[in-house]
């Protein structure tokens, strides 16, 4: 690896600032920086675009697992509606975004929750039960 100031055709030769510069000119414009800012303004800058473009691509990821999620949830509820034998309840997408803010839920919400664990639950019984005494 080395240090990112040597060159790589001769590694004990140091690089020139202006070097430096003229290499990540084209990152820097490429994330939203001007020339102008980049050649003629406050150093300090770049740091900030910088963690401002590591702030935009945490997002982009952050927005591609949520897309995978609704995929799987979307994918596993047609999956398990197609499949699932006649005595187990079809299952529905969610009708609303999921909510990630950490707020607290109400206690309708939760017994709702509860309720909702619980018929998982049975419904996993059921079909476990009904499984092995099929192999008896």
């Amino acid at each position: 690896m080395g240090c990112d100031l040597l060159t790589e055709t001769n590694p004990t030769q140091a690089k020139t600032y202006t070097e430096i510069f003229e290499e990540n000119f084209s990152f820097y414009l490429a994330i939203g920086m001007s020339s102008a800012e980049y050649w003629e303004g406050d150093c300090s800058l770049t740091r900030y675009y910088r963690k401002a473009y590591k702030i935009k691509q945490e997002e982009i990821n952050n927005n591609a697992w949520l897309q995978g999620l609704y995929m799987y949830d979307a994918v596993s509820t047609a999956l398990h509606n197609a499949l699932r034998s006649k005595n187990t309840k079809a299952r529905n997408y969610a009708k609303q975004p999921y909510n990630f803010e950490n707020k607290e839920k109400s206690e309708y919400e939760k017994a709702k929750e509860v309720q909702i664990e619980r018929q998982k639950a049975f419904a996993w019984m059921e079909n476990f039960v009904r499984t092995n005494q099929k192999r008896a």
